[in-house]
């Protein structure tokens, strides 16, 4: 991945959370400059942005060899809470039952200032599957990548002054059911939490065609399905990068958070000038 995709990628989520409590979902971001603190916010949680940090958080991810086992998910789960609680956030491990264990969740969270009971969250899973998930699943942008985008946010936002609380979740067994995230729902709506918008932070960088050979595609998966399932994407990939450039990214969500998926688009296009593809379809959800 390069630091230029990095770089966009928290910039662009830093603007768009600390834009939202001053939009409505129906507009899109046209009147952030008008407003000097806002300005002055946005600026200064950009120039927060460490891209060492994010390669650094992405490689101790996969240093685990796999986040699959309910060993690993743990060990993730306690790291990533040190983490959160060494850059100021109030931090908290939920677990759940699932499969006749108890799995953890890390959610963290910065308050805010006008509007304290109305949250934004920020989410990714830092589970990891593959097809030999016992022996290797390092899972470097499923979902290594997005985990790592969601700590920088976290710590470039500590010291801004947002109107909405802007909540983190990391969850586990993702590739299971999304079982960690299920499991937040249910309690986040017995506890009536009032969650205006989520954004959901998944493969980031994917096959990055510079970096990416065939031959690491094909060594990097234990079966044949595999090996050639992923072979056919890397090619749609590398064809994809040459028609439409190199950061391209897909925006998506279903038909009622469409309003959301537009106002997002909006910003990522204002701010970086990125190639993006809206997809607003039930099936996202």
């Amino acid at each position: 991945m390069n630091s230029g995709f990095w770089k966009y990628s928290v910039m662009l989520i830093l603007k768009v959370l600390i834009c939202l409590p001053f939009m409505a979902f129906s507009q899109t971001i046209t009147a952030v400059q008008s407003i000097p603190d806002l300005k002055s916010g946005i600026q200064k949680a950009v120039m927060n942005v460490d891209v060492s940090r994010l390669r650094d958080m992405v490689q101790n991810l996969e240093n685990y060899g796999n986040r699959s086992t309910w060993e690993n998910q743990w060990a993730v789960a306690r790291w990533l809470e040190k983490k959160l609680r060494a850059y100021g956030l109030d931090v908290s491990v939920q677990s759940y039952q699932f499969s006749g264990r108890q799995w953890p969740n890390v959610i963290a969270q910065i308050k805010g200032h006008t509007k304290a009971n109305d949250i934004i969250m920020l989410i990714a899973h830092f589970d990891s599957t593959s097809d030999n998930q016992q022996r290797i699943a390092p899972g470097a942008d499923d979902n290594g990548s997005g985990v790592a985008v969601v700590i920088e946010t976290a710590r470039s936002l500590k010291e801004a002054s947002l109107g909405r609380t802007v909540m983190f979740g990391l969850f586990s067994n993702e590739e299971h059911g999304n079982a960690g995230s299920k499991a937040f729902a249910g309690n986040a709506k017995r506890n009536k939490l009032n969650i205006d918008a989520v954004i959901n932070l998944d493969i980031l960088g994917y096959n990055t065609p510079e970096h990416v050979s065939l031959s690491d595609v094909v060594q990097s998966h234990h079966t044949f399905k595999h090996k050639l399932k992923s072979v056919y994407r890397t090619v749609k990939n590398r064809m994809f990068y040459f028609v439409k450039g190199k950061n391209q990214v897909k925006i998506a969500g279903g038909q009622r958070e469409s309003l959301l998926v537009k106002a997002i688009s909006s910003a990522f296009q204002k701010y970086a000038g990125l190639g993006i593809k809206e997809i607003t379809d039930d099936a996202c959800v």
